[in-house]
């Protein structure tokens, strides 16, 4: 009979299951978020805060628990310095899941898994100006700056910018020059 034996098995057999699970928990650790499948977010889930909840008793067992499960000192280290410390007096509910939307490839849903309280998650966004608004600032505020600026002022920037181009193309002359004597060279070594 198959009473209460509800397992995700997320398309995998149980030596797979666990050792992907492991790396998700341990990347999430270290990293403080991950984004992956919703299935597998939800397993993860469970499986973290049950591993933080282990790692606030500060015992002998359960540090190997821990090592048992993650496999790595280091994520135990973080878990048992820096998590249980930030979760004290938190009783369960660690981690917390939003939906992002679809994949492109499979159309499999994602969702990003993080800490609550997280300082990496919450960093302000930079608000991204369209780059059509933001040619025409520059365009603008550059107008503005040459009206502030005397003639002299004007016919200096002017001359720095015809000697820039003139010695660009000065520049992509040389260049040429000597590509060509290398071939002619060449041509003249080989017998050609």
């Amino acid at each position: 009979m198959k009473h209460k034996k509800k397992i995700k098995k997320l398309g995998r057999d149980k030596s797979h299951r666990k050792a992907m699970l492991s790396n998700l928990a341990s990347s999430l650790i270290i990293s403080e978020y991950v984004v992956t499948t919703l299935p597998k977010a939800k397993a993860c889930k469970k499986m973290i805060d049950k591993l933080i909840s282990v790692g606030k008793q500060k015992t002998k067992q359960s540090h190997r628990k821990l090592i048992g499960t993650l496999k790595d000192p280091m994520v135990v280290g973080k878990i048992e310095d820096v998590l249980v410390s930030r979760f004290k007096n938190r009783i369960g509910g660690y981690t917390k899941t939003v939906r992002i939307g679809k994949r492109k490839g499979d159309n499999a849903q994602l969702m990003k898994i993080f800490f609550i309280d997280s300082e990496i998650v919450r960093k302000e966004k930079k608000i991204k100006v369209k780059t059509k608004k933001r040619k025409k600032e520059q365009k603008r505020e550059s107008k503005e700056k040459d009206s502030e600026k005397g003639v002299l002022e004007k016919v200096r920037s002017l001359r720095e910018r015809m000697r820039s181009r003139k010695d660009d193309k000065t520049s992509t002359q040389d260049n040429r020059a000597k590509t060509l004597t290398k071939a002619g060279a060449q041509k003249t070594r080989s017998g050609i």
